[in-house]
């Protein structure tokens, strides 16, 4: 990853995804022959379901991230790596620092109560 802050703020923002592993291309696989079926039986409600589950699958994924994040960050100098906690993310994860800490950050304000009981609660 690039240590210019430009290019941090603005690939930051593009850290999306791409499938590789054979699970993650089969599930994108399934995803779309459910899409494609939906749409030769012109079945919007399922295309609705598709949609919304593709998100509440993100955001929990992103959550589940978070925790790890914050997780792996607090138990680093256990694992006695010669390497920055952040630095590591970044060449393992192929995400960009300010992405990683943003995820370090929002599973902090879970653990300091900054997160108000009833969302804490849902959760």
């Amino acid at each position: 990853m690039s240590s210019n802050p430009v290019d941090s703020l603005v690939l930051g923002g593009i850290d999306a995804f791409l499938p590789t592993r054979p699970a993650e291309k089969e599930f994108m696989e399934a995803v779309n022959y459910k899409v494609r079926e939906a749409i030769e039986n012109k079945d919007v409600r399922s295309i609705v379901n598709i949609g919304k589950s593709l998100l509440g699958i993100a955001q929990v994924t992103g959550i589940a991230f978070s925790e790890f994040v914050y997780t792996v960050e607090a138990c680093w100098n256990e694992l006695k790596q010669r390497d920055n906690f952040f630095a590591w993310a970044e060449d393992e994860f192929g995400r960009d620092k300010a992405t990683i800490e943003r995820h370090l950050r929002i599973w902090q304000m879970f653990v300091s109560g900054d997160v108000p009981k009833e969302y804490v609660d849902k959760f």
